[in-house]
């Protein structure tokens, strides 16, 4: 261990994580470093692969007090069990290197679906998972609940809900944020941002971004504010995620979709007073060439008529330094079949701000891949060092563009970018599939990439497979 990374492991043993870097560890940060996967781990609860167990949507954090510990979430789908729709959550202690399973995340009531897990940790330590309760029985128990683990993730034993549905008002895909910078005047706030979707029994009419805000560790949540306008359900916001910066300014990005004129946008809202005012909406990555939502991607089985569900979600994640990195999938050399709605040829594009936000760079394919296959479902982390790591779906190394692979790559600055490696050792077979799961998942520590995803090596099941992954010397 050189001077410099001693100096940035004392900065992380005394949690003060974002404390000013040296120039020296910034200026080796410029550049995509080396990594190298260990084994592929299968997580969940009965993990055979005739058990009639799926899981799907995974989620990961890393606990900022202690980068050995990380938990990972993911729906489950019990087959045999009376068709039970749970969360599974596992905990890991040694840097992801092996797992445990821990159990099902609390419901408000038994039977109860849940759904979009999604996790945070605060500075010290405490974990959050938060997720879609919706009712399986006439009890009004719908809406969204966050669950709070002070255990390195062992048990998630209390929880609390911050929105309950009503007839006219639902909820949909939440996602949760901590503030864990010692920096920042509203250290440990959370910030849950998700979908408003407003209609009747008949169906939804009008869709918009919410957020609520909590100050004392998620017992308490300040009611819905929109970020977003409404619009009527031939469009849709959707997908949004809240992510905070060293000082404690906040930013949500979500999805614009317009899947009528095919293009799209990624819009976000700022707020610099711990989430108490936010800022006008304002495109991040504007006019993109995607329907956004509610298009497929190739399963395999023309004969169903149809794929299995994509979408343009996107991820993003903020340096030590303020920098933006925004990621999601398009087709700015692809197209989508009007008819089946079946899209081919999307490519994972990235596009930075240095300055909180007011300019973007313009969109830049962060995928090495000379073929016209599929790259998808991209998710974005940023080490403490300022390198940020992404993970993908990818088809590339099927020529008939059905098979898929997890593939990762790391960069500093948005242009230059390590080698795509792969990180599944086996393909995925989504054949005759209608769902996989809207989303993956990466964590980081200054050394360490976490990767959790949707797996298909075992047709017909998805399963959520992890691997860790060591960054070179710099």
């Amino acid at each position: 261990m050189n001077l410099n990374r001693l100096w940035v492991s004392r900065i992380l043993t005394t949690g003060t994580l974002f404390i000013a870097l040296s120039s020296l560890a910034l200026a080796q940060a410029r550049r995509p470093r080396a990594v190298r996967f260990e084994p592929n781990i299968q997580l969940g609860g009965v993990p055979s692969t005739d058990s009639g167990v799926e899981q799907e949507e995974p989620t990961i954090a890393v606990n900022p007090a202690n980068p050995a510990n990380l938990v990972a979430a993911f729906h489950e789908f019990y087959e045999t069990q009376n068709f039970d729709l749970p969360c599974g959550f596992a905990n890991s202690v040694d840097g992801g290197r092996t797992w445990t399973w821990r159990g099902l995340a609390p419901r408000i009531s038994s039977g109860d679906f849940c759904s979009d897990p999604a996790l945070a940790a605060d500075s010290r330590g405490t974990f959050y998972l938060s997720y879609l309760n919706v009712a399986r029985k006439q009890n009004n128990d719908s809406g969204i609940v966050v669950a709070k683990s002070t255990d390195g993730g062992q048990t998630f034993s209390s929880f609390s809900v911050s929105f309950v549905e009503t007839a006219t008002r639902f909820a949909d895909k939440e996602y949760i944020a901590a503030d864990a910078s010692p920096l920042s005047p509203f250290r440990d706030t959370l910030y849950l941002s998700w979908t408003l979707l407003e209609g009747d029994n008949s169906g939804f009419s009008t869709s918009r971004i919410v957020v609520q805000v909590s100050k004392d560790g998620g017992q308490s949540w300040s009611n819905p504010a929109p970020i977003s306008p409404a619009v009527f359900f031939d469009e849709l916001m959707t997908g949004s995620v809240p992510v905070v910066d060293a000082g404690g300014a906040v930013y949500i990005f979500y999805l614009h979709a317009n899947p009528i004129t095919q293009r799209s946008s990624i819009d976000f809202a700022k707020s610099t007073d711990g989430g108490l005012t936010w800022s006008a909406p304002a495109a991040a990555a504007a006019n993109l060439p995607t329907p956004g939502w509610l298009f497929d991607y190739n399963n395999g089985d023309p004969s169903l008529g149809f794929g299995f569900r994509g979408s343009s979600l996107p991820s993003a994640a903020i340096t030590s330094d303020g920098k933006i990195f925004l990621v999601w999938a398009d087709f700015p050399n692809g197209s989508c079949d009007p008819l089946t709605f079946i899209c081919v040829n999307s490519d994972v594009r990235m596009s930075v701000s240095a300055d909180g936000g007011t300019s973007w760079s313009a969109p830049v394919r962060i995928t090495d891949d000379t073929g016209a296959t599929d790259q998808f479902f991209p998710w974005v982390a940023a080490h403490p060092d300022g390198l940020v790591s992404v993970v993908w779906l990818d088809r590339r190394l099927d020529p008939g563009n059905v098979l898929y692979d997890l593939f990762y790559t790391n960069t500093a600055d948005g242009r230059r970018f390590l080698r795509n490696v792969r990180v599944s050792t086996q393909s995925s077979d989504p054949t005759g599939k209608g769902f996989i799961g809207d989303y993956n998942n990466v964590a980081t520590t200054l050394e360490g990439v976490f990767t959790v995803w949707g797996d298909m090596r075992f047709p017909p099941r998805v399963n959520v497979f992890t691997a860790s992954g060591r960054l070179s010397a710099r």
